[in-house]
């Protein structure tokens, strides 16, 4: 009889820790849904689709933002300001295959800039590296040539 208890509390046990998981788990699969697709890479994948299909026939681009890479990476190892920088990166993985350099030295250069900069500073940035705006994607990104 003691043996019979054992194993049916033992079961009873079992059977609510799977319960619990399985709950768990479905919630966590739940809340994965609400928020898909409002993570900061899936993000800045949609604000670089367009540019992103026009690249293909472009080759690598340099990068253009409002500060500079050394700037930006400075900034990062001080872990003052890591924006600037993980906008970069996550241009880099969005645009893949295409390359995209931290300098604005090749031919086409696409900016990345927050919607929120002025467009004062955009200009100002695209005209101290010599570049000609080829086409404006709206929120920050355009492609420009160099001149």
């Amino acid at each position: 009889m003691r043996f019979a208890l054992n194993k049916t509390a033992a079961t009873i046990v079992v059977a609510v820790c799977f319960y619990a998981v399985g709950l768990s788990l479905s919630e966590s699969f739940s809340a994965q849904r609400v928020v898909q697709g409002r993570d900061p890479v899936s993000i800045i994948e949609r604000r670089l689709l367009l540019i992103s299909q026009r690249l293909t026939a472009v080759g690598d681009v340099g990068y253009l933002a409002e500060v500079d890479y050394n700037t930006a990476k400075t900034a990062e190892y001080r872990l003052q300001d890591v924006e600037y920088i993980a906008r970069y990166y996550l241009a880099q993985y969005s645009l893949a295959p295409t390359r995209v350099f931290h300098a604005p030295n090749q031919t086409f250069v696409i900016s990345h800039f927050l919607e929120s900069s002025p467009a004062l500073l955009i200009e100002e940035r695209a005209r101290l590296y010599g570049l000609i705006a080829v086409e404006d994607f709206g929120n920050g990104i355009i492609l420009y040539r160099k001149r």
